[in-house]
Order: C-alpha cells, then sequence, then structure tokens
C-alpha cells in the first residue's frame, strides 16, 4: 500500500470533524445556511469544502470576509482572508 493510500483513512475521518465556516471581518458575525450574519459559530453554515466557501463569497460579492477551518480541540483556527 502507498503512502497516500494509507492516509485516506486519516484524511477522511478529520474532514468529518473539520468544520469551515465563512466570518465577516468587521462584525466577527458568521454566515448562516439563511445567508444570515449571526454571532454563534455553532449555528454557522458548514461548507463542505474551501472551494465551495470561496465559490459563494465570490459569486455574491461579499467583501471583509475570512473563511476559518476549525479542528475541534485545536487552539487556533486557520483565518484566510477570502475577500
Amino acid at each position: 500500500m502507498t503512502y497516500a493510500g494509507r492516509l485516506l483513512p486519516v484524511r477522511r475521518f478529520f474532514k468529518k470533524l473539520m468544520r469551515i465556516v465563512v466570518q465577516d471581518r468587521r462584525t466577527n458575525a458568521y454566515l448562516t445556511g439563511e445567508a444570515k450574519w449571526i454571532r454563534q459559530m455553532d449555528a454557522a453554515r458548514k461548507f463542505s469544502t474551501s472551494l465551495e466557501a470561496l465559490r459563494y463569497c465570490v459569486e455574491r460579492e461579499l467583501k471583509n470576509i475570512d473563511m476559518l477551518v476549525c479542528y475541534p480541540g485545536a487552539k487556533t483556527n486557520l483565518r484566510l482572508p477570502l475577500c
């Protein structure tokens, strides 16, 4: 079995735990599935991929937006500026 093949189950495990959300940089509010903005990350829309989050923001011409990639138990989230 190749190295990449051995890592596949690990990737699937972390992808299930990983959470990708969109946050407004100015207000720190999170985007919901109803295209509203809220303060609680738990109720934020969860995107299945970073590309899906990027497309969503670009198609709607959202500005001052960050994508957060969150893993349970991590000390910090990965924050990427999108628009």
